[in-house]
Order: structure tokens, then C-alpha cells, then sequence
């Protein structure tokens, strides 16, 4: 009398969630998307940067023919970008006064500001 052990645990073929073709798709496209990146980046840093110091740039009027200058100031959210992306975001912190007990206390002190608010 010979028995056979069936297999019980561990991997078998075809197991598994299936990958959404969705996902698959998504991650070809970001591959590419970083990859032309990765071969355009320069001229968008620099104008990131340019954007972020206040530029002169020219400007055509095609009504009238004329070419003139226009002066751009400093643009902090630019210059906000640039710094976050090398030196990372700044920490925010939250200030609070008084003796919080846990999540009951946070809640009930919650309610009591709005209260005093209106």
C-alpha cells in the first residue's frame, strides 16, 4: 500500500493576487517619464533656479511690433521648490498648552477651543 504526501503550504504555481494590467502600464509609464527626465533635467533646473533669483525676459507685442523687457521679481514658492528638493522639508511642529490625557482629552480640549472660538 503506497500513500502519496499531498502538499500542504509553501508556494505554488500560479498563487497569489495577479498584477492589475493597470499598475503595469502606470510603472512603464513612469520609467519613461524618468528617463526623459533624466535627459531634459538640466534646462529645468536652471529655469527653476532663474525663476527662484528674478528674471528679465523679453517679450514680442505682436500688435504694435515692439519688443520690450519685462522684469520678474523673485518668486519665493520657486525658491521654496528648489530648496526642499536638496535640503528636504522643514520639520512643522504644533505647539499646545495644558495637560492632554490621551485621545479623550486631546478631543474633549479640541471641543472646548471651538466652543470658545465662536
Amino acid at each position: 500500500m503506497t500513500t502519496t504526501k499531498k502538499q500542504r503550504g509553501g508556494s505554488r504555481k500560479g498563487a497569489g493576487r495577479k498584477v492589475a494590467t493597470h499598475t503595469v502600464l502606470a510603472e512603464q509609464m513612469r520609467k519613461m517619464m524618468i528617463e526623459t527626465l533624466h535627459k531634459r533635467f538640466q534646462p529645468v533646473l536652471e529655469a527653476q533656479i532663474d525663476a527662484a533669483i528674478g528674471i528679465t525676459s523679453e517679450k514680442f507685442d505682436r500688435k504694435t511690433g515692439e519688443l520690450y523687457y519685462v522684469e520678474e521679481g523673485p518668486s519665493t514658492v520657486a525658491a521654496k521648490f528648489v530648496t526642499e528638493q536638496v535640503l528636504g522639508r522643514a520639520k512643522e511642529s504644533v505647539e499646545h498648552s495644558g495637560e492632554i490625557k490621551g485621545l479623550v482629552g486631546l478631543i474633549t480640549q479640541l471641543t472646548q477651543d471651538d466652543k470658545e472660538e465662536d
